[in-house]
């Protein structure tokens, strides 16, 4: 399959408007990144760099994983989740072209690596947009003291030159990097990536070898990095047949050389609220692990419990789980058992425990009450200065049921123990200000850094400076996220201003005005020449 650069670009754009990239402000790093040029040079891979990066993949690929998640594995819920309990987390998916297009920055205010949008390719309209919000368009940011070698870089391309180009401007802060083969949304297959690749192993296994080429092998030397594994995330590709997963494990594995691989139980168009195909994943994963032993298998799709997953994974020899939308139905489900405790093997219905043991199903002891889990949540977006719209968007996930599996509704009660939070009053609030109030974290709301007018008036300052030096802009995606309210309270109708437990709690006046933060002055005081130097 031929993808055009149009359908690329468009692809980009229409994934950009759908995500929101939180943005702060940042620290030009010094020191240049490794170009393409530096690392062209490709080596044949030998036994010996195979077996040293599958040792690394197998201690990375394991255990409690946090799935890629458009919108949600962003910062704040990837340090939940891993302050939780989860052995790794992937980000979000990275569009190709959009992380190309980025400056790579040390914001030393938050002790991050930002990756931030070059805005000397923005449009006119949008660096207005940026001038009225005072904050610069981040597309990724990770914290190396909390993330390193616990971080998964999930990239979303579907041509080879564009694959290594974004990954090697990412691979730095990564520990390894996935293939995005399971997205079925427009965005992605109308521009040949995500689930299109299911289709495509010639062109899937080119990305793959031209990366384990590059980043898995004694090249990694030249950029001064260590070996990174490369893993796939794909979906079933038969409901009724394991061999045609099996034939594109098998390329992926042979061809494209991955080191671990993640499968989701569901085919291309399986509804989430269908509950996903255990009997076929279970198939495929044992058959994977007998043809391949030493390789890294994650199992993905609706294991809402600990004793599901741990069973699936005692059954089948899978090595680690891939948790999304139960991660966001209640992220403590990564917290661990102590170590003496046993847990039981029930069935997915959530049988009765037996022979004494605890049971970590719906009522796992574990599991932290859902309030507590959203504040825990708005903590990490508040210290991580996160971008309100997109924080509501993942408290408004957290909040409903709208993705689960129909069977599964009756056993996700949405009940939050200190207050009359709803969907309605969180889509109500138009800053990290307001989400704090609605969630009664009133310690978090007063801004103690920055000063929202010097900072609007320096970015101001620095983006007419660019304006001027290059009148003449290409229009590029803003990575907006374009947030509307309605769709989530269209979605949950009469439910989402519906109070979902809790004792009353008094009203309390809501403020529009966002916290500042250091940051986002140190970004506005920095020289033009700094903001738009490719690092």
């Amino acid at each position: 399959m031929t993808t055009t650069t149009n359908e690329q670009a468009e692809a980009s754009e229409e994934h950009e408007t759908n995500c929101n990239y939180d943005a702060t402000s940042f620290a030009a790093e010094a020191d240049e990144p490794p170009t393409t040029n530096q690392s062209a040079t490709t080596t044949t891979t030998t036994a010996d760099d195979d077996d040293d990066v599958q040792e690394i993949a197998a201690k990375l690929y394991q255990g409690a994983i946090l799935a890629p998640m458009i919108r949600a594995s962003t910062t704040p819920l990837r340090i939940l989740a891993l302050k939780y309990g989860a052995h790794a987390v992937y980000t979000e998916e990275l569009m190709d072209r959009s992380i190309t297009n980025t400056i790579r920055m040390e914001n030393t205010a938050m002790g991050t690596i930002d990756y931030v949008r070059d805005t000397s390719q923005a449009s006119a309209k949008t660096l207005r947009r940026l001038e009225r919000e005072g904050r610069p368009p981040l597309l990724f940011r990770t914290d190396p003291q909390l993330e390193r070698g616990k971080l998964i870089g999930q990239i979303g391309t579907g041509e080879p030159d564009l694959a290594l180009q974004a990954a090697l401007h990412i691979v730095r802060d990564v520990d390894s990097l996935d293939l995005n083969m399971g997205c079925p949304k427009k965005f992605s297959v109308s521009g040949g990536m995500g689930s299109a690749l299911l289709s495509d192993p010639d062109r899937a296994c080119t990305i793959l070898r031209q990366w384990n080429n590059h980043f898995s092998t004694t090249t990694m030397s030249v950029v001064g990095q260590k070996k990174k594994p490369i893993s796939a995330k794909i979906r079933l590709l038969s409901s009724t047949h394991a061999q045609p997963t099996m034939d594109l494990i098998t390329a992926l594995v042979e061809r494209g050389g991955i080191h671990a691989l993640a499968i989701h139980g569901r085919t291309v168009g399986h509804d989430s609220v269908v509950p996903a195909n255990w009997t076929m994943l279970e198939q495929v994963v044992q058959l994977t692990k007998q043809k391949y032993p030493q390789l890294p298998v994650l199992i993905n799709g609706d294991f809402y419990t600990r004793d599901e997953f741990t069973e699936f994974q005692q059954r089948t020899g899978a090595n680690g789980v891939l948790l999304g939308r139960p991660a966001l139905y209640n992220t403590s489900i990564f917290r661990p058992p102590p170590a003496a405790t046993s847990t039981t093997t029930t069935t997915a219905a959530g049988a009765a425990p037996t022979g004494g043991t605890i049971q970590y199903g719906y009522n796992s002891p574990l599991l932290l009450d859902k309030t507590t889990v959203i504040q825990d949540y708005l903590r990490e977006a508040v210290r991580y200065d996160i971008h309100y719209k997109n924080t509501k968007y993942v408290i408004s996930e957290m909040m409903n049921n709208r993705r689960a599996p129909t069977p599964r509704v009756l056993s996700l009660p949405q009940v939050f123990s200190r207050g009359q939070q709803t969907i309605a009053k969180v889509c109500a609030c138009q800053s990290l200000t307001e989400l704090c109030r609605v969630w009664n974290l009133d310690d978090l709301i007063v801004p103690k850094l920055g000063s929202p007018s010097r900072t609007t008036a320096a970015t101001t300052t620095i983006w007419n400076e660019q304006q001027q030096q290059e009148p003449e802009r290409a229009q590029a995606p803003a990575g907006e996220h374009k947030y509307d309210d309605a769709f989530l309270l269209e979605k949950m109708g009469p439910d989402a201003a519906t109070t979902n437990g809790g004792s009353d709690t008094k009203a309390l006046p809501l403020s529009s005005t966002p916290p500042a933060s250091a940051a986002t002055e140190v970004y506005a005081s920095m020289p033009p020449n700094k903001r738009t130097r490719v690092g």
